[in-house]
């Protein structure tokens, strides 16, 4: 009785499919809840609901008013009748009861007769006498009827006293196999009866259970019914029953029904077309206590229980060997409330006897329990259930054992509010997928050793509390694939290790935005104890306590599976670590564990990774707040401790033995001394922190000591000493490499290098390295020793005591500096203020000035410079054939008079010139010579050039590449020719990168206009690359083919021209293109204007791609998927295809083989051909939209005559043969065409719409939403939207289907607004086709001339059934609801209604049936009801001459006006 209390919320109403509608701003206004189950609750500005439910929401639903007397002329105040149903005794209507005058309970009620107290009501007096006289069988009014205070309590009777029932072997052709509960009605199964063996063609197996609460309505007063239940219990049980279509093999439960079973058996039934083997629940209410619930089984969701929309309570249950195809083997739930076990105050770890006996009740004879040797006394004389299952003893309320499903073996909560105590799981199997599914679990004040255990894995928990628990909160086993998100673990106390989580041998472990606070281990981990792999992103650990390790003891070992291990071990990432306290590790204790072989010699890449972590206040009292182990006999090469945005200072120190933080002594007999701030023998990387105020008392290395590995750093390194030895800051007996953003300042060494040492290569870019210090020796700033890059690099104001006081390299060790690199007012004591080298090249802007020295020596060494504008040509000539040239800086144009040698070695060449418009330089070929040829292990380097005027009778006008490596940054590929394939370049077995570059205007006479790619090269198109202008005689601007790669990262390949297919790129022989925020945009071809694709390749839409603006003047304007069944378009992230036009087929794409996927907010949207303006679509293959939008396409003819087909079908899309699936909030929109305005589909294809809308598309003729014919499969549309559809000069407003065509309606979908110029407003059927409307789908609100809401022509059948309505639909002829042509067949069925429908100016309100048609309408709760034909004849119902009408099984036909 939910509308006895008002929603906070004003101009608001609550639905009773519990939405919220909001009638001024909804299309409907105040009937918004008509689609949604009618008014659950009024406004809080309107709070009384009235009890007549057809005065308001457009004549249909109860109204709303003020508080007081605003319902007295609709009824009055709708009354609340809760857990009262009038008696199911006599003949009368739907089997309940009546007096000796036929009047029922309802009529009791609507006339007054009697009042809720059992006294005489005011319309008594029309009848007379007393109650008594009317009894029927001795059983007035007063007793039969809620209305008159019929309400008795329901009498429990004793188990013992009933004798036991079988009900078996029976069979039903519609629902309920065994037992069928009508409407409000009860049922008992008690005292050991069986319901085993029976069978339902559709639902329920064993038991079907009505709807309850059901509104009878008459002479404008409503009476409210009951919820139907069914309570079994006394080792009742209910054994292998079977639904054979649908869902609920031992029991299904509709809406407002309850199921109650205690100490009984659910077992061995099976849903063999849908979900819930055991039990199936819609909008209904479960209790199970002490229940075995075994080998049940579902061919979807739900081995066991299928809840949806319900609310479940579960104790002492065991869940054994069920088993699903789809999810949860156990449980499956959407929008359901689960409660799982006692509370934990009826259930303590010492609990008396009689708690182990509640909670043993499903099992016998088995092993004890969590809940001790209590458990298995309790179990003694319990016959219930297999001896094989689990005990359930008081440490354990639910047990989940050995379920099977594809998955989320033991669970699958979706969109569930679920709660859980002293739950375990153990032996679940998955199929593939995830295996345990766990969402919105709390666990409160409870005593176990393990809250919740699992040895099943994957498990994915989300969103759960664990409060005050004496135990692991939740223990898992083994496995791989651990994921915990959102939840929390609060006051947890473990005498053990893992107060919050103990991950058990786990292979690998996700914990993301998790709490960890105030809890307390004796020993190990209070908030998280790990054994395995294990990545933590965006976790709070505060205040937790332990032994070691407070906030989380990682031991890090392989997992028990693994041979090698291959990358990194564990990551912590983005949290904050606070006030927790240890005697050793205050935030964290790792150790190494097993042994070499374990881990896989020589194959781990990374151990520890901490990235973004803050500690404050953490307390240890023996070690740091960081405690790194790793055994002496644990040999890691090489092996990592990796710091990221982490301060090392001495608050966060690390120690002891491999890696060490801060001025904590050394630990190890390594050198001593080394890395005052981090010492590593690992490969390390120190990223975004802070290296601060470290010393290094006897050696190298003030900040950072790296020992023979590769050092990255990119961070602070700032005021570190090194008093004795080597880099104040920095110091790498290795390679080392100092990153975008790093500062190091102000370090001070005795020996070299004030701010860096490095002793082999040394790579740094955009960093700083100021006012650092070298006391005695050389290299204020940087010492080198080894190769040395200064990428964008600011060296200044430095002080060396000998040589180099800004850098000093060592003997023939290279230094170049490049991209506008600086070394500037250093100050050294002897020479070379600036730089002292041998081997020094200065490039690309950088400059050396203001440095100063005792011998003023700025710079030592040379470089290599092409700057003689007339000898130019024949410089660079010679530069590139000598094997000792490794960088070229041109300043100078040059003009070529033959091609340039062969690069077989690593060549780099950079241009710098100063013309006006650019600081590239020209490389010209003077339209007769190819300009570059780069051979087997050549590797060519291009910067700031521009390639122009390359010729070449051959392939790769400027370029050709053969098993070599080419990448060109800030680079022009202009006016190039090609007489053979790729005018700019052509490339073999290659690796080709263009950054930021300009490929323009080259011609190829062959194909590949611009660039051509094949036998496995990969190309990546980089940082703004433009590929534009260029043109091929044959196809293809870019190709890619033979297995090749093409990576195009915000780039775009536009305004290019080819004569045949492939305007912008062609994919071909297994070549694969992923598009990363790029776009193919105003390309032309004679077909596939945008792309190709061809021979199985593959093309990845990413990040906002777009293919648009794209024309063919044949076919596939934007892309074209041609041969190879295998072939593949995916269009991702927002992706889209737009704007592209095709003369015939295909504006947008045209899958003539393969597949194409759309989803993920992705769209096709404004393209426009003759037919399949958005997609065409002929493949055998796959169209899949999820999530995705088809909008505003149009298919149209160009020229009259010229198209493939011979009309102008499929606006959005025109699919053939192949299996289509729309889903996932998917919309085809606004789309137009001359037949088939959204979607077209011909021939034998598979169609399948689910949660889709299809709005406000129009068509010329026929199908202005769908048009469907020639199917063998029927069209199933699944919760879909189709709405303010147009047929404007035809029909089929909606959909229209021909030639055998059919469709079936279901999971509420919605036929609405919908017009037609002709017939059939919402659907039209005609030749052979059928309509099906079923599962409480609507067809409403549907304009035409004939059949308003459907049209069905000759010999063809339209089923209206299971709860579904055709109602408030308008023909301005015949047929304002349904409209049957000669010799077609009506069928009104199930609980449907035709209701409210108008024939304007014919006959037929509700129903029309021309001549030889055969109209039938039965069942109970059947109705035609309240049409009107306003100028004609049959208010309801209208048969011609010959025609055929049946009404029958307690179907009305009632309130109809003619």
């Amino acid at each position: 009785c939910s509308w006895l209390e008002p929603l906070d919320m004003v101009d608001t109403l609550l639905c009773n499919d519990g939405s919220l509608c909001y009638p001024l701003e909804d299309d409907a206004s105040w009937g918004c809840c008509n689609s949604r189950g009618k008014r659950a609750r009024c406004p809080a500005n309107w709070p009384q609901m009235c009890a007549r439910d057809f005065s308001c929401g457009g004549l249909s639903d109860h109204c709303c008013f003020e508080a007081g007397d605003g319902c007295d002329s609709d009824g009055g105040e709708r009354p609340c009748f809760l857990g009262c149903a009038d008696i199911a005794y006599g003949g009368g209507q739907n089997g309940l009861w009546v007096d000796t005058t036929s009047a029922t309970c309802e009529d009791y009620y609507v006339f007054n007769y009697c009042d809720e107290s059992g006294g005489y009501g005011s319309g008594w007096s029309a009848k007379g006498g007393a109650f008594e006289d009317y009894a029927e069988n001795g059983v007035s009014a007063v007793e039969a009827c809620c209305a008159c205070g019929a309400c008795g309590a329901w009498n429990d009777t004793s188990d013992e006293a009933l004798p036991a029932a079988k009900v078996t072997g029976n069979y039903a052709q519609e629902k309920g196999g065994g037992i069928r509960c009508s409407t409000n009605a009860s049922a008992e199964v008690r005292g050991a009866s069986l319901i085993t063996d029976n069978v339902a063609l559709k639902e329920g197996g064993g038991v079907s259970l009505s709807h309850g609460m059901h509104a009878f309505t008459h002479g404008g007063r409503t009476v409210e019914g009951g919820m139907t239940i069914i309570h079994v219990s006394g080792q009742s049980r209910i054994e292998r029953n079977s639904a054979l279509r649908y869902s609920g093999g031992g029991v299904s439960a509709a809406p407002y029904t309850r199921v109650r079973m205690e100490n009984a058996t659910l077992a061995g039934n099976h849903a063999k077309g849908s979900s819930g083997g055991g039990v199936d629940a819609f909008n209904s209410q479960l209790e199970l206590h002490g229940i075995n619930i075994t080998g049940n089984f579902a061919y979807y969701y739900g081995g066991a229980l299928m809840l949806n929309q319900s609310a479940a309570r579960i104790t002492s249950t065991t869940f054994a060997r069920n088993g699903a195809v789809n999810s949860g083997g156990a449980i499956t739930t959407t929008r359901s409330t689960v409660v799982l076990g006692q509370p934990a105050a009826e259930c303590a770890s010492e609990a008396p006897p009689a708690c182990c006996q509640r909670d043993a009740l499903s099992a016998v004879g088995s092993q004890v329990g969590a809940g001790g040797a209590g458990s298995a006394r309790a179990a003694a004389g319990n016959v219930s259930a297999a001896a094989s299952l689990p005990e359930l003893g008081c440490g354990f309320d639910v047990h989940v054992v050995e379920n099977v499903a594809l998955v989320g073996s033991a669970f699958y909560f979706h969109e569930t509010n679920a709660s859980a105590t002293r739950l375990v799981a153990q032996g679940n199997r998955m199929l593939e997928g995830e295996l345990l599914f766990l969402s919105r679990i709390q666990v409160l004040q409870c005593t176990s050793p393990s809250v919740i255990y699992t040895d099943t894995a994957p498990l994915l928990m989300s969103w759960s509390r664990f409060v005050g628990n004496e135990g692991t909160g939740l223990h898992t086993k083994g496995g791989l694939g651990i994921v915990v998100s959102d939840t929390q673990f609060l006051l947890q106390h473990s005498t053990e290790r893992g107060s919050g989580m103990y991950l058990e041998a786990s292979g690998v472990a996700q914990v993301e935005r998790t709490a960890f606070h105030s809890n307390v281990a004796s020993s190990e981990g209070a908030g998280l104890y790990s054994e395995g792999r294990l990545t933590m992103a965006e976790c709070s650990f505060h205040n937790n306590s332990a032994t070691t390790g407070a906030a989380a003891y990682l031991l890090l070992q392989p997992p028990a599976n693994a041979t090698a291990v291959v990358g990194l071990n564990t990551e912590l990432r983005e949290s904050t670590f606070s006030a927790n306290a240890a005697t050793n590790g205050a935030v964290f204790y790792m150790e190494g564990a097993g042994d070499e072989d374990a881990w896989g010699a020589e194959t781990m890449a990374e151990s520890v990774r901490l990235e973004s972590l803050r500690f404050e206040n953490n307390t240890a009292s023996g070690g740091g707040a960081i405690v790194y182990w790793a055994p002496e006999d644990l040999q890691l090469s090489p092996q990592i401790l990796r710091f990221q945005e982490t301060s090392t200072e001495p608050a966060a120190s690390c120690h002891p033995h491999r890696a060490r933080c801060a001025v904590s002594p050394p630990q190890s007999p390594l050198r001593r001394g080394a890395g005052g701030g981090i010492y590593t023998e690992g490969l390390a990387a120190v990223m975004g922190g802070l290296v601060a105020r470290n010393a290094a008392m006897s050696t190298d290395g003030g900040g950072v000591h790296g020992e023979a590995v590769v050092l990255d750093v990119s961070a602070g390194v700032m005021n570190n000493t090194a008093l004795e030895g080597q880099g104040g800051g920095i110091h790498a007996t290795g390679n080392v490499s100092i990153a975008r953003g790093s500062s190091v300042s102000s370090n001070v060494a005795r020996s070299s290098g004030g701010g860096v040492s490095a002793l082999s290569n040394c790579w740094i870019e955009h960093s700083a390295l100021e006012g650092n210090v070298v006391r005695d020796g050389d290299g204020g700033a940087l010492s080198g020793m080894g190769p040395t890059i200064l990428h964008s690099v600011f060296i200044t104001q430095n002080i060396a005591g000998a040589y180099g006081g800004g850098v000093s390299m060592g003997p023939m060790a290279p230094l170049q500096m490049e991209n506008g690199s600086r070394v500037s007012d250093n100050v050294c004591g002897r020479s070379a203020g600036g730089i002292f080298g041998f081997v020094v090249v200065v490039t690309s802007g950088s400059l050396i000035s203001g440095n100063s020295a005792d011998e003023d020596v700025s710079l030592n060494g040379s470089t290599a410079v092409i700057d003689d504008a007339i000898y130019g040509a024949a410089q660079l000539n010679s530069m590139v054939a000598d094997p000792d040239a490794a960088v070229i800086l041109l300043r100078t144009h040059v003009a070529l008079d033959g091609p340039l040698p062969a690069v077989d070695r690593a060549l780099d060449v950079h241009g710098s010139c100063s013309d006006v418009s650019s600081t590239r330089c020209r490389i010209s070929g003077e339209d007769a010579h190819r300009l570059w040829r780069v051979t087997e292990s050549g590797t060519l380097r291009l910067e700031a050039l521009e390639l122009r005027a390359g010729y070449t009778m051959e392939r790769g006008g400027a370029l050709h590449v053969v098993w070599g490596r080419v990448s060109l940054h800030n680079c022009l590929l202009e006016g190039n020719t090609a007489l053979g394939d790729g005018g700019a370049l052509h490339a073999e077995g290659s690796h080709v990168a263009l950054v930021s570059s300009h490929v323009l205007s080259n011609v190829a006479w062959g194909s590949a206009g611009a660039l051509q790619v094949c036998c496995g090269s990969a190309l990546v198109l980089d940082a703004g690359t433009v590929v534009e202008g260029n043109i091929a005689k044959k196809e293809c601007t870019v190709s890619v083919e033979g297995n090749s790669t093409l990576l195009l990262n915000r780039s775009q390949v536009t305004g290019n021209r080819v004569e045949t297919f492939g305007g912008g790129m062609c994919l071909d022989d297994n070549s694969t293109a992923q598009l990363t925020g790029s776009e193919v945009a105003g390309n032309s071809a004679t077909s596939a204007g945008g792309m190709i694709l061809r021979g199985d390749s593959t093309v990845v839409l990413l990040g906002g791609s777009a293919v648009s603006g794209n024309a063919a003047n044949d076919n596939a304007g934007g892309v074209q998927l041609l041969t190879g069944a295998a072939t593949h378009l995916w269009v991702l992230e927002g992706s889209v295809i737009s704007d592209n036009h095709a003369f015939n087929q295909a504006g947008g794409v045209h899958v003539y083989v393969g597949s194409i996927t759309v989803l993920g907010g992705s769209a096709i949207a404004r393209n426009r051909a003759a037919q399949g303006g958005g997609i065409f679509f002929t493949s055998e293959g796959q169209m899949v939209l999820v999530d995705a939008t088809v909008a505003d396409n149009e298919a149209v003819l160009n020229s009259p005559g010229v198209v493939a087909g011979p009309v102008a079908s499929g606006g959005g899309v025109y699919s053939e043969q192949g299996s289509v699936t729309v889903q996932g909030a998917s919309a085809i929109v606004r789309n137009r065409a001359t037949r088939g305005g959204g979607l077209f589909q011909s021939s034998t294809g598979r169609m399948a719409l689910v949660n889709t809308t299809v709005a406000d598309n129009a068509a010329e003729e026929f199908g202005g939403g769908l048009y469907s014919e020639e199917k063998a499969t029927p069209v199933s549309l699944t919760g879909v939207q189709l709405r303010n559809n147009s047929a404007l000069s035809g029909d089929g407003g909606g959909m229209y289907l021909t030639n055998g065509a059919s469709v079936v309606l279901q999971g509420e979908s919605r036929v609405e607004g919908n017009s037609a110029s002709e017939r059939g407003g919402g659907l039209h059927g005609c030749e052979l086709s059928s309509i099906r409307v079923g599962e409480a789908s609507a067809v409403r609100g549907n304009l035409a001339q004939w059949g308003g809401g459907i049209f069905i022509q000759e010999g063809e059948e339209t089923i209206i059934t299971e709860g579904s309505v055709v109602e408030s639909n308008q023909a301005e002829q015949d047929g304002g609801g349904i409209y049957g042509a000669p010799g077609a067949e009506i069928v009104v069925e199930g609980g449907s209604h035709v209701a409210l429908n108008h024939a304007t100016s014919g006959h037929g309100g509700g129903i029309f049936g021309s001549m030889h048609a055969r109209l039938h309408v039965r069942g109970a709760g059947t109705a035609v009801v309240s049409n009107s034909a306003q100028s004609g004849n049959g208010g309801g119902i209208f048969a011609c001459k010959l025609g055929e009408v049946n009404v029958s099984n307690g179907a009305e036909v009632v309130d109809n006006l003619a």
